[in-house]
């Protein structure tokens, strides 16, 4: 279980992992309670895992809202670039802008000539396209539950769908043993350094994997991408994470301002779409949604809230919610 997620015990078991998490509250620098594992047979297991997750259901249907969220980032990013200037000038003098919306009203060699823009045009595109970056916080001891080594797989299984569209992979949670380090570094993800606390700002296209976490993260990590240049951070994120419509619906209004003030407040501009409920395990992916930020209801939001944004502090002992000792 990662810091960040209380989830309770099941009563139900796979042969070798527990498909609950387990909360870690002692010290997660504590690491002689934890068992040596072996690595390669592991890692069999976890590629099993990325197979049954790429070709379920589940994961086509989810990719394809992950996608059209991260589509509309993009365009975004783009809409500021010189794409549209680059386009003109590759258009011949016989082929008007208006022509390229209406390919029917040309003749066939004007068509000709419009055929090889356009391949010329999409190449613009995709080189100009910006990468995304890979985020992942929380996902909690995968070698041990069986619940954080499928959400390992979907993260991985995620990459591998982006292909050559992602530029980094980032992942963090203070509860990795040295062990799932190792495979970390195995499966070519880049383990943040310190307990950022959610605290990173997303300046490219992100999509941002925090699953079953709690509000202060979540919170912090709004906090921290609605600060800057008007809210532009979060206007480039994709947050797959519990349900912000859930949160405040069943969390009391008293409690969320004290754990989750800017939950609460960007929730009502958040588009959010539910993850199907198909994948074979529910309690792998119960309760997540993928959401996005329109830099129009950013910067509504902005306008309520006021300058400068209050950093948000938490006066009551957080159990989902490991600090960096080192900051506090």
């Amino acid at each position: 279980m990662s810091e960040f997620v209380i989830v309770k015990k099941k009563n139900r078991k796979s042969q070798q992992f527990k498909l609950s998490q387990t909360s870690f509250t002692k010290d997660v620098d504590n690491d002689k309670d934890i068992k040596k594992i072996d690595i390669n047979k592991f890692s069999k297991r976890l590629d099993n895992c990325i197979a049954e997750v790429e070709v379920s259901p589940f994961f086509t249907e989810t990719f394809d809202i992950i996608n059209r969220a991260l589509h509309a980032v993009r365009q975004h990013k783009t809409s500021n670039s010189s794409t549209c200037n680059q386009i003109d000038e590759q258009l011949p003098a016989e082929v008007s802008p208006e022509d390229v919306l209406d390919e029917g009203s040309l003749n066939q060699s004007s068509g000709d000539r419009l055929s090889s823009v356009t391949s010329r045009l999409e190449a613009v595109t995709v080189a100009d396209e910006p990468r995304v970056q890979l985020l992942s916080y929380g996902i909690g001891n995968f070698t041990t539950s069986l619940i954080a080594q499928y959400q390992f797989a979907f993260f991985l299984s995620l990459r591998k769908k982006l292909k050559e569209h992602y530029q980094t992979c980032l992942v963090y949670d203070p509860v990795f043993s040295p062990d799932e380090k190792i495979i970390l570094e195995k499966y070519s993800c880049q383990l943040i350094s310190q307990n950022e606390e959610g605290c990173r700002e997303c300046a490219e296209p992100t999509i941002a994997f925090m699953p079953h976490c709690g509000r202060p993260l979540y919170n912090n990590f709004l906090w921290k991408n609605l600060s800057p240049s008007e809210g532009q951070g979060l206007n480039n994120v994709v947050l797959i994470g519990n349900s912000f419509s859930q949160i405040v619906e069943r969390t009391p209004k008293s409690l969320l301002r004290e754990t989750g003030n800017y939950i609460l407040k960007i929730q009502p501009f958040v588009k959010e779409t539910s993850l199907p409920d198909s994948f074979i395990l529910r309690d792998v992916f119960n309760d997540l949604a993928v959401h996005s930020f329109p830099l129009a209801a950013i910067q509504t939001i902005r306008s309520d809230i006021g300058s400068p944004l209050q950093k948000p502090e938490y006066h009551r002992n957080e159990e989902e919610f490991i600090r960096n000792k080192k900051c506090h």
